[in-house]
């Protein structure tokens, strides 16, 4: 199977009152062919479960496009060989990046796994790092290895 690596720009609704609508920034891994709607209801229905870990700590991290810039060294250092293993988080997430993959566990009960290697993560933090830094922010996808 084929998968699709999206960054863009997804609506929100208020639950509370749902004429209430802003816009945010999404990040996620879906089947090549699925073609949701621009909200995030659909968007995170589309995702495949195994990557949403990866995809909600990196959403997380897109707050700080400089800690996105800092992950992305940790990951050169570790392909590198010059080191062996990075722990970072976020308010939410801690993640840790080793050589023969990555690793999430939420803090708010959100679970542990959702394993990538190391070249999954790297595509993810450098495709979501260049839409990030788009000032118009056009949707990108680019192909997931599996």
């Amino acid at each position: 199977m084929t998968y699709k690596l999206i960054t863009r720009m997804v609506e929100y609704a208020s639950d509370a009152n749902p004429d209430k609508r802003w816009s945010s920034t999404f990040v996620g891994v879906l089947p090549t062919d699925s073609r949701p709607k621009p909200e995030i209801g659909a968007m995170r229905s589309a995702m495949l479960p195994q990557y949403e870990f990866m995809c909600a700590a990196l959403d997380e991290a897109a707050i700080y496009t400089e800690f996105l810039k800092e992950i992305m060294g940790d990951i050169e250092r570790i392909e590198k060989g010059h080191a062996n293993c990075f722990k970072e988080s976020t308010e939410g997430w801690e993640f840790e990046i080793k050589p023969d993959g990555v690793q999430f566990e939420g803090l708010y009960d959100q679970g542990t796994g959702g394993e990538v290697s190391l070249a999954q993560f790297k595509l993810a933090v450098q495709t979501y790092l260049r839409f990030l830094q788009d000032p118009e922010r056009k949707p990108i996808e680019v192909v997931f290895p599996d």
